[in-house]
């Protein structure tokens, strides 16, 4: 048995993926598989995975019909025999010592998972930037609060993740679906009791024709993601207060991509969707008001968005009165449709 399987999702990225390859290769620990998944390439994709598994007994391909990275990394995950899991996206690579770092950590704290931040690489302009998320200086283990959670768990990969954890969860991804690690960090969220960090060693690759560098009809499968969520944590989850930083999470989400769209058909798709989809959120106006004010939020901008998504012209009364409660401890005037969307 490795002690890490290292699942790799493949699709279409020829000019990238010997890099990606060679990365893990080169690792410091040299106890791990590496498990590539060509999620039915068209390019050369498939004969790059198969040369480098005929040439080292460490990797194993499996080739499958396209059905997007969720499906790709659970044909991983069904096959992965570690003690602990990587995923790593085919056009991003790994610091030499990025196993080993990670390994080291999660055996001494005995945590679910081990976070590190990334490192930026701009490809189209062919230079190094600060990432997102950067975890160098802390220290320890940490249970995370509402107040330090929304960076941590998405996307799925620079983390590794004890596979005992998975399995007792049953966790999966959602298939045939875009943005298909937004749930997968929620269910983290919901069930990762403790959780640890060491210096940044993964490189994120961010490429203009990627799919979260565009804003198109794609964006739709976030409420197809959201259903997922909202499915599996409704039947499982027993922390209430979890489960409310969660639908804040992917609330906040809805409110920055409405603001990004331009189309006008998108934007009444987008609208539509998130209207059936936030009549099911168990968030009181209080509970937002809360998680804004703990995460330095605008909460008067979140609160008219809400308010728009909901007031004009449908049957949302329960949501309505929630928020004409609520309204007064934000001093926001309330006459007309035009006075919310003056706030923006």
């Amino acid at each position: 048995m490795p002690r890490i399987s290292i699942i790799v999702p493949v699709y279409n990225v020829e000019t990238y993926l010997s890099q990606c390859i060679e990365s893990v290769l080169s690792q410091t620990m040299q106890d791990f598989e590496l498990i590539l998944v060509d999620d039915g390439s068209t390019d050369n994709c498939p004969q790059i995975c198969d040369f480098y598994a005929k040439k080292y007994k460490q990797i194993q391909v499996i080739h499958q019909e396209n059905g997007n990275i969720g499906k790709a990394r659970n044909a991983g995950l069904a096959v992965a025999s570690g003690q602990y899991i990587l995923f790593l996206d085919s056009d991003d690579w790994l610091e030499p010592f990025t196993c080993e770092i990670m390994y080291r950590k999660i055996e001494e704290t005995n945590v679910d998972l081990v976070l590190t931040g990334e490192t930026c690489y701009i490809d189209d302009k062919k230079k190094y930037t600060k990432g997102w998320r950067d975890f160098g200086n802390k220290k320890g283990i940490e249970k995370y609060t509402d107040s330090n959670f929304i960076n941590y768990f998405t996307p799925a990969w620079e983390k590794l993740y004890r596979k005992s954890f998975l399995d007792k969860h049953g966790l999966k991804f959602i298939e045939k679906c875009f943005y298909e690690d937004n749930s997968w960090g929620c269910f983290m969220i919901l069930w990762a009791e403790k959780i640890a960090f060491v210096k940044n060693c993964y490189f994120y690759r961010q490429r203009s024709s990627s799919v979260t560098g565009k804003i198109d009809a794609k964006i739709l499968d976030w409420f197809k993601d959201f259903k997922y969520f909202q499915k599996i944590s409704d039947r499982t989850t027993t922390d209430k207060n979890k489960l409310k930083w969660c639908y804040f999470w992917y609330l906040l989400n809805f409110y920055n991509y409405y603001h990004r769209l331009t189309d006008k058909q998108l934007i009444k798709s987008f609208s539509y969707e998130l209207k059936k989809g936030l009549a099911g959120c168990p968030l009181t106006a209080t509970d937002i008001r809360n998680l804004c004010l703990s995460n330095n939020k605008d909460f008067n901008k979140l609160y008219s968005f809400v308010y728009d998504m909901l007031h004009n012209g449908t049957n949302f009364k329960s949501w309505e009165s929630k928020l004409f409660n609520i309204i007064p401890l934000f001093s926001i005037e309330v006459e007309n449709d035009n006075t919310f969307r003056s706030s923006y």
